[in-house]
């Protein structure tokens, strides 16, 4: 059997699905794209929380070093908590609340400063 030859100019309906096989692959590129982003701003909130988390325990840790010095211990910490965090840190011995103004971020099993 002798193989034919299909034209696309006698055969109509591959010219027909053409268009519909563009929307398609249009909606998953698309839809493809909101999960690769939405899967990146998670990933970056969870890297600021661990930025946040390792933070906090340099403060722990220091202000642990200060309790065992004794009244009138300084201890100089530098920390770098990201933009979008929030550490609340206890309160002041007049009620008012310490925090850094940014995203709040609590976490019960930590100690309260």
């Amino acid at each position: 059997m002798l193989p034919t030859k299909i034209s696309l100019k006698e055969h109509e309906r591959a010219d027909d699905s053409l268009p519909l096989r563009f929307a398609i692959t249009a909606i998953l590129v698309l839809l493809i794209m909101a999960l690769a982003i939405t899967a990146m701003a998670d990933l970056k909130e969870k890297a600021n929380e661990d930025s946040a988390l390792i933070e906090i325990s340099k403060i722990v840790h220091n202000s642990e070093q200060i309790y065992f010095r004794g009244t009138g211990s300084t201890i100089y910490v530098d920390i770098d908590i990201p933009d979008d965090v929030n550490i609340h840190m206890g309160t002041s011995p007049d009620n008012t609340p310490l925090a850094i103004q940014r995203q709040q971020l609590l976490h019960p099993d930590r100690k309260s400063l």
